[in-house]
């Protein structure tokens, strides 16, 4: 009920007659001085709304005296607009007509768990665009049921766990991984199958898995064992295609870390020669790539050298072989055989840790960094760089047992406090680059241990696994 405006409250009598009151209680002056019975005061609630139609509410609006008269033409208008919207109701709708959803829309975990894969071992490793890219284009040609599917499910699980660690995520973890296990078994079954490069990428992928999930057990090395008999067995498939290339470079990776933590010669002879077969199948655009596998090849020969010793030597064997493993690491950068003949490769430099200050060889000023970073040269500088803080820890190791030998000089002792001293440099400058590359931070005024913790924690698990190292204590000179 609309309000048509505030009524009069003067008394009956008055408003009558049309005289103006006083309003005074109980009684108004007007009624008292003609000797009227004044009939007293209306309650203004019981007025205040008096319209009780829409038809209604122009005709008792024209009766308000402080409005105007002229509402007859709104009122026109108002049934006019009615007219219209009726009519246009009875006529059929261009648009479809919205219906009810009877249930929720769920989205699947199927339809996440590659991008959440890919996403987390991009952000985990120092895998470069043209990896990633071959990884995406084999998902592309499998079928949902395929071993590489049930691997990256399981990786999935894996990343999953790291926020989810209720435990239903557990559950889905491990029978996720059975699955896929159980999928590659079937796989490996196949004499096709089993030399295909999803097979490959399938069972790297799960070495990826066992790594994340539990860093200290068995599981990455025994799937990095099979990777590597695989790749034995596919020969000269390996090479045939850009994607078999590309995967050469995860299979060598795997290879140099087993070199270490073996320290079998079989690693590295089989290394010479598959750097051989990769340069005869390589384009330009991968030459890059390769001469980063010849410095990680060169890490690797040092850093298994190193184990060996510290595993097996006594203090006069490490003693003896101490100025050729600082030879070694004086030189690891400008080392290119088993390619030395190949221009492409002595033409491409491998940047010190540090200015040649400790060093016959190299420039005196460090090395420039692009402002704009190729991925395919981001990818090769962080392995470069990882590989090379692998070979700085293995030295500081070594010397740090040298320097303890019953048999150590004084002058050997000064020699290898230097060498000491100039690792723990290269550390800290290794960890700057790649923390430049990486777009984070780090804190440069922190102490060797924390130094040491960082590498550990953040580097060095972006290759793999850090046997040997994983317990050494780096201790200040």
């Amino acid at each position: 009920m609309p309000n048509t405006g505030r009524p009069s409250r003067d008394c009956d009598s008055c408003r009558k007659r049309r005289i103006k009151c006083d309003l005074k209680y109980p009684e108004c002056s007007q009624c008292l001085r003609k000797k009227w019975k004044c009939p007293g005061y209306r309650k203004e609630s019981d007025v205040l709304f008096r319209t009780e139609t829409v038809l209604s509410f122009p005709d008792n609006q024209s009766r308000d005296r402080r409005r105007t008269q002229t509402r007859q033409a709104e009122r026109e208008d108002f049934f006019k607009k009615q007219d219209e919207v009726r009519s246009l109701s009875k006529q059929p709708s261009h648009y479809p007509r919205r219906t009810m959803i009877s249930k929720s829309l769920t989205e699947t975990w199927n339809n996440h768990f590659i991008p959440l894969a890919l996403t987390g071992m991009r952000s985990s490793t120092d895998m470069p665009l043209t990896i990633i890219n071959t990884i995406s284009h084999l998902i592309s040609q499998e079928k949902r049921e395929s071993a590489l599917y049930g691997a990256f499910n399981a990786l999935a699980c894996v990343f999953l766990g790291q926020t989810d660690r209720s435990k239903n995520a557990l559950a889905l973890r491990i029978k996720s991984y059975r699955n896929a296990l159980t999928a590659i078994n079937s796989t490996l079954r196949d004499p096709q199958k089993c030399k295909s490069n999803s097979t490959l990428l399938a069972i790297w992928v799960l070495g990826v898995y066992e790594f994340i999930a539990d860093p200290t057990n068995m599981g990455w090395h025994i799937h990095s064992e099979g990777l590597i008999n695989l790749f034995r067995l596919r020969g000269s498939e390996n090479y045939a295609t850009e994607d078999g290339r590309n995967l050469f470079l995860l299979v060598f990776n795997n290879l140099q870390i087993q070199a270490i933590r073996t320290g079998q010669e079989s690693y590295i002879t089989e290394s010479i020669t598959l750097v051989h077969d990769l340069a005869d199948h390589c384009h330009s655009s991968e030459y890059l790539p390769l001469r980063t596998c010849i410095f990680t090849y060169h890490c690797a020969l040092l850093c298994s050298r190193i184990r060996r010793l510290l595993n097996e030597a006594n203090d006069a064997e490490l003693l003896s072989n101490a100025a050729s493993i600082l030879q070694d690491l004086d030189t690891v950068e400008t080392k290119t055989d088993p390619l030395s003949d190949k221009r492409f490769i002595t033409s491409n430099i491998v940047e010190p840790p540090l200015p040649a200050a400790y060093s016959s060889k190299g420039s005196n000023t460090v090395p420039s960094h692009p402002t704009m970073i190729d991925s395919i040269y981001r990818g090769s500088i962080m392995y470069r760089i990882n590989w090379r803080i692998r070979v700085s820890l293995h030295v500081l190791e070594f010397l740090q047992q040298a320097t303890v030998a019953a048999n150590c000089t004084s002058s050997q002792r000064i020699t290898y406090t230097l060498y000491r001293l100039r690792c723990i440099d290269e550390l800290r400058a290794l960890v700057e680059r790649a923390a430049f590359y990486l777009g984070t931070e780090h804190d440069k005024q922190g102490s060797v241990h924390e130094l040491a913790c960082h590498i550990r924690t953040n580097l060095l698990p972006r290759t793999g696994p850090s046997d040997g190292i994983q317990d050494f204590v780096v201790e200040e000179p």
